[in-house]
């Protein structure tokens, strides 16, 4: 009898939540539904000084494409989250979208071009966290030739591209040669600027030009980039020919052994020459 009154009781609560599953469903009822589609989205504004949540940004999109723009506004809350949907008249599953974050203490920057899918409903997509200014937290490491540049003062001044809050950076490099460099920007986008490395030391000072940068927006952990070595690069190079004919000669063996001026990074140097018997020493 106890089984019957479950069997019976779990059947009421199905037959009660049924009707709640329909009203849910747009196509309910409906022979042939396509139900509308939407963009959804949701995310979090951080404080890019504070690393703490933003409350009170504005967050707008902008769908280009049609004859019209799509538009819609969203304000973060206490924990710098927040949610737009935007109902759209067509039905395609993808979308271009310009997305502009003004915090109201930093100058807004867009993101133009964010490829998003469009959803039915109830499966918004979320965009993660993003700072609420453009920032980047480059993590470089330093290297003189084949060697650890640690205990390193590292000092990049921004020289063009898009604009920045802060010119300079500078850091320490740590005991494997890592430096982590800050730089606030006023738009996204890649900026070059001049490194210049001095040993703690020795005093010796190394300079490089015309190294890239990116000022993103997304909040994530620093993580490297890549490596950038700064010792001065020399190279040696020219042909091997046979007195007399002046032929030029392939495989041939060629080393250089110092014996004087600036160290070098390897000693002794060695190469081949190629079919056309031309040969580089990388010194």
């Amino acid at each position: 009898m106890t089984g019957r009154i479950a069997t019976l009781a779990a059947s009421a609560f199905v037959a009660g939540l049924l009707p709640m599953m329909l009203a849910c469903d747009p196509c309910a009822g409906v022979a042939q539904c396509r139900p509308a589609r939407q963009i959804e989205l949701v995310g979090q504004i951080i404080d890019r000084d504070s690393l703490t949540a933003r409350r009170g940004a504005t967050i707008r999109i902008v769908r280009h494409g049609r004859a019209t723009s799509d538009t819609a506004v969203a304000i973060t809350g206490w924990q710098g989250l927040w949610h737009i949907v935007l109902p759209i008249a067509d039905t395609v599953e993808r979308v271009s979208l310009d997305v502009t974050v003004e915090s109201g203490v930093a100058a807004p920057y867009t993101v133009r071009g964010l490829m998003v899918r469009t959803t039915v409903g109830g499966d918004a997509v979320n965009l993660g966290q993003w700072f609420d200014a453009p920032l980047t937290r480059a993590v470089l490491r330093i290297t003189r030739g084949e060697v650890l540049a640690t205990g390193s003062s590292v000092r990049f001044t921004r020289t063009d591209s898009v604009g920045l809050d802060s010119l300079v950076a500078t850091g320490i490099t740590d005991g494997i040669g890592y430096v982590t460099l800050h730089l606030a920007g006023d738009a996204v986008g890649s900026v070059t600027g001049v490194l210049e490395v001095v040993d703690l030391t020795t005093g010796a000072r190394n300079t490089l030009r015309d190294v890239p940068l990116d000022i993103g927006y997304r909040f994530d952990l620093p993580t490297p980039i890549g490596t950038i070595s700064v010792a001065p690069r020399l190279a040696f190079a020219g042909y091997i020919v046979r007195p007399g004919d002046f032929a030029k000669i392939a495989g041939a063996v060629i080393s250089f052994h110092r014996t004087g001026g600036i160290p070098l990074l390897r000693d002794p140097v060695s190469a081949v020459s190629n079919a056309d018997g031309f040969f580089v020493l990388p010194l």
